[in-house]
């Protein structure tokens, strides 16, 4: 009898704890549902349940905290909404630029290259009318010509008639820029021609370019320095 009397108070005694426990839970959980019921949740977005411990929960994402999407340049990218696990196409484009890096390739100017200046004609030709008793020394004395040069170009002394007009060869001064010009004649050597200008022959040499033995030729033009 006794001992069917301890059996029923410990029975009573679970029991009453259980209720004890029961009442706490569910104070708990109506305090957390009102509290959770004060805030709204944000517009457009619906809550995710979940299950903790057994106890059904509520959960509410905050749209205005996203994840960034760190690039290969450093550069943070925001995500599309609606798909937070895949960037935007100019996050791509910014992780390409960031990672791949930018050659600037300046072209290389070629000068067009400078035509040389062309070198003035020894010989020029100018119209020379026949006089009464020209000869051809006559005309080497007044016309810086020669007559082998006048020869050359087809002039002899059948053609000087009277009132004739001659294509005359004669040296180009521009052949001499800053300088006498001189037609070589026959039998004439570099030392007679400086000494008929005044001028050595080293000089005369140095300026036309002559070889060490001043070797010239008839109807040849040498600048005179």
């Amino acid at each position: 009898m006794e001992q069917s009397q301890r059996q029923n108070m410990k029975m009573v005694f679970v029991l009453m704890v259980s209720a004890v426990f029961c009442a706490i839970a569910t104070f708990v959980a109506l305090a957390l549902i009102i509290d959770r019921s004060d805030t709204p949740p944000p517009s457009g977005e619906g809550p995710i349940l979940i299950t903790v411990a057994g106890t059904p929960v509520a959960l509410y994402p905050d749209s205005n905290k996203t994840v960034l999407l760190v690039s290969e340049a450093g550069t943070a990218v925001a995500p599309e909404s609606g798909d937070p696990a895949q960037p935007t196409a100019d996050a791509a484009a910014t992780e390409v630029i960031g990672a791949t890096a930018t050659a600037i390739i300046t072209p290389t100017i070629i000068p067009s290259p400078i035509p040389p200046t062309p070198v003035p004609p020894e010989v020029i030709f100018t119209p020379y009318v026949v006089q009464p008793g020209d000869s051809l020394y006559r005309i080497t004395q007044i016309q810086n010509t020669s007559i082998d040069l006048m020869a050359l170009y087809g002039i002899a002394s059948v053609d000087l008639v009277a009132g004739n007009t001659l294509n005359l060869p004669i040296a180009n001064p521009a052949y001499c820029p800053g300088m006498r010009p001189h037609v070589v004649r026959d039998q004439q050597t570099v030392f007679s021609i400086g000494r008929i200008y005044g001028s050595s022959p080293q000089a005369i040499a140095a300026v036309n370019n002559l070889d060490a033995n001043y070797t010239i030729k008839t109807t040849q033009v040498l600048c005179i320095p």
